[in-house]
């Protein structure tokens, strides 16, 4: 087994980090927002670089994880967020 995460959790993993960001940059007395806010503004840079990405889209949506993180709308797969 690798101790790399593979591709079908390369977007399930960008939208977890992205959400974490997103609690601590909304939260206006955190000490961490403005971090949070740098962060999530270079986190998003490659996480739609990703998104765009057809081997990372076809691996999480060939695996379990599609269940999770995509909806199907018209033969369409469209990530939940």
């Amino acid at each position: 087994m690798s101790s790399t995460p593979t591709l079908p959790w390369v977007l399930p993993m960008y939208e977890y980090m992205r959400r974490h960001l997103q609690s601590y940059s909304t939260d206006l007395h955190n000490p961490l927002r403005t971090t949070a806010d740098a962060g999530l503004i270079k986190l998003n840079k490659y996480y739609f670089k990703a998104r765009e990405c057809q081997f990372n889209v076809i691996a999480t949506s060939e695996s379990h994880l599609s269940l999770i993180y995509f909806r199907r709308d018209h033969d369409m797969l469209i990530p939940i967020l």
